[in-house]
């Protein structure tokens, strides 16, 4: 999900689903005032020092400006779940593409604005010689989108006014949290998809959502 008003790390974005395996479709849903903007996929990892590789570009499918009804709360437990916002944008990922953490980079026509979300691409046939679990569960964990994560209200450490559930369904809102933001993608899944293009060696891993119940392999 996306919210795309200033786009500055602002505007929310949210893809469906926070993995997709080769030859599935992941969907973003997107808050935003702008006429006219773009996605550009990325695939992180070391590329020569780079940090990403341009993977894909496309527009949105949703008539645009495109605004998005309230996310849903449940006050008992501050819980903030916008899963009733309607899909902006899809992307058809091939069939071939290579597994791994993924960047989708939106970027506003009038303005330059920009903002992102992660997601995962599996290779659920795949068999590999390591195997390596994403943090979702602790973005989600400091994710204070809508005012409240799991250990703060409004931004702030603020244990009693914190949220007793958490959704996924929720733009990615991290780097506002203090030292907190390291937790995010971009501190240890970041540099790990660096070191991971060793082509010596294969790795396999899954979201931490599906720990539990099957090996969601990328």
């Amino acid at each position: 999900m996306v919210h795309i008003r200033s786009w500055r790390h602002q505007y929310p974005r949210i893809r469906t689903d926070i993995s997709v395996n080769q030859g599935g479709t992941i969907s973003f849903k997107t808050n935003t005032n702008a006429r006219a903007y773009s996605i550009t996929i990325f695939r992180l990892g070391y590329y020569g020092g780079n940090g990403v590789r341009k993977i894909a570009t496309f527009s949105p499918s949703a008539t645009l400006p495109q605004t998005q009804p309230a996310c849903l709360n449940n006050a008992a437990t501050n819980l903030h779940d916008c899963g009733n916002w309607a899909v902006s944008a899809a992307w058809q990922v091939p069939s071939n593409a290579t597994s791994g953490v993924y960047s989708a980079l939106l970027r506003r026509a009038d303005t330059g604005g920009t903002s992102q979300t992660v997601f995962i691409i599996r290779n659920d046939a795949s068999r590999s010689d390591l195997f390596y679990q994403t943090s979702d569960e602790t973005w989600q964990a400091y994710n204070d989108y809508a005012g409240n994560s799991l250990c703060a209200g409004n931004g702030t450490l603020d244990l009693p006014n914190r949220a007793f559930q958490v959704s996924y369904n929720r733009p990615f809102f991290t780097r506002g949290f203090g030292r907190e933001a390291a937790s995010f993608v971009f501190g240890a899944e970041f540099a790990m998809s660096a070191i991971s293009r060793n082509p010596s060696f294969v790795i396999a891993g899954m979201i931490s959502t599906s720990a539990t119940a099957s090996y969601r392999k990328f």
